[in-house]
C-alpha cells in the first residue's frame, strides 16, 4: 500500500481485468501519495475501460495540460494516442518526450514513431525514425555495435 509503483502495477492488472470498482478504491491510495500525471492518467485508463468516454475524454484534457511533469508525461500521452489509432498525435507528443529527456535519451520514442510509421505503410519515415534510433544508441549511449544496432539495421534493410 506504501509503494508507489507495485500500487501501480496492481491498478495496471485491475483495470486489464477489468475489475473496475476495486481499480478505484486502489486508486484513492495513489492520490494520496502521488501528485504527478500518473493520477489522471490512472484516471483515464479507468474511465476508458468502463466505456465512460465523457470522462476519458475530460482525463485526457487534464493529462495533457499538465506541462511540468516529467518527461514521461508526453511519452505516456503517445502511448495513449497511439491506442486510440490518432498517430499523429501520438508521433508528436512521443517527439515531445524525446526532447525534454535529459541524456542519455532512451531510443523508445524513435522505435515507438518508427513503428507508427510502419503500420501507416510510410517506410521512408519508419527509416528515418530507424536512423535517429541508431544515432541515439551512437552518441547517447556510446554503443557502436552488437545485437542493438543490428537489429535496427535490419529494420531499416527490411523497409528498403
Amino acid at each position: 500500500p506504501e509503494n508507489r509503483a507495485a500500487l501501480m502495477w496492481l491498478l495496471d492488472n485491475l483495470i486489464d481485468d477489468r475489475r473496475l470498482a476495486e481499480a478505484h478504491q486502489w486508486m484513492e491510495k495513489l492520490v494520496c501519495m502521488d501528485n504527478t500525471f500518473r493520477v489522471p492518467m490512472y484516471r483515464y485508463l479507468i474511465a476508458q475501460a468502463a466505456g465512460e468516454k465523457e470522462e476519458a475524454a475530460a482525463c485526457l484534457i487534464e493529462l495533457e495540460s499538465m506541462e511540468d511533469q516529467e518527461w514521461c508525461w508526453a511519452v505516456t500521452l503517445g502511448d495513449i494516442y497511439t491506442l486510440r489509432q490518432d498517430y499523429d498525435k501520438a508521433i508528436a507528443w512521443y517527439r515531445k518526450g524525446q526532447e525534454l529527456q535529459p541524456s542519455p535519451k532512451y531510443t523508445d520514442s524513435a522505435t515507438s514513431i518508427a513503428h507508427i510509421y510502419e503500420i501507416l505503410g510510410n517506410a521512408p519515415k519508419a527509416i528515418e525514425a530507424y536512423q535517429e534510433q541508431l544515432r541515439l544508441l551512437r552518441e547517447e549511449w556510446g554503443i557502436v555495435r552488437g545485437e542493438e544496432l543490428d537489429e535496427v539495421e535490419r529494420a531499416i534493410r527490411s523497409l528498403q
